[in-house]
């Protein structure tokens, strides 16, 4: 039974990093953070859409856990930490728990679902079909009649 109130706690997706994102990052990277200017220094306080990181990886982490309260399913939660590379255990387990959320929706619609792409996550345009699936699954649920 679908449980349309958890969806309240679904965070906004990143879906339109671009080859541009990282290559402004790369160039930042390469400039090194004291010859920044005051809004390199303001872009890089914010979350840098070139760059994967533990904001990224929690959003889609905890957005995979509402949408299995949704569908009422356990999802592994985890945390992703600023200081500490992220594992390839915790990367399969953002894929296994992704996948028991679309397995689990399939019994409630038709629609096509992307499939997940390969590990390692590290392109942006895997990270974009990572969340845009999770925005897929989260549409169905919001627009399924209960």
């Amino acid at each position: 039974m679908i449980n349309k109130s958890y969806l309240s706690e679904f965070k906004t997706p990143i879906t339109d990093r671009t080859a541009e994102d990282v290559n402004n990052l790369r160039a930042l990277l390469a400039k090194g953070y004291n010859l920044f200017t005051q809004a390199e220094k303001e872009l890089w306080a914010k979350d840098h859409k070139g760059a994967l990181n533990a904001s990224d990886l929690n959003r889609i982490a905890s957005n995979s856990v509402c949408l299995g309260k949704c569908l009422g399913i356990t999802i592994s939660s985890q945390e992703f930490l600023v200081a500490s590379l992220p594992t390839t255990t915790q990367f399969n387990t953002l894929k296994n728990n992704l996948q028991s959320v679309i397995t689990e929706i399939k019994k409630y619609t038709s629609e096509q679902i992307p499939t997940i792409p390969n590990l390692p996550f590290n392109d942006y345009i895997k990270i974009n079909l990572i969340e845009e699936i999770q925005l897929i699954i989260y549409n169905i649920i919001k627009d399924i009649e209960v």
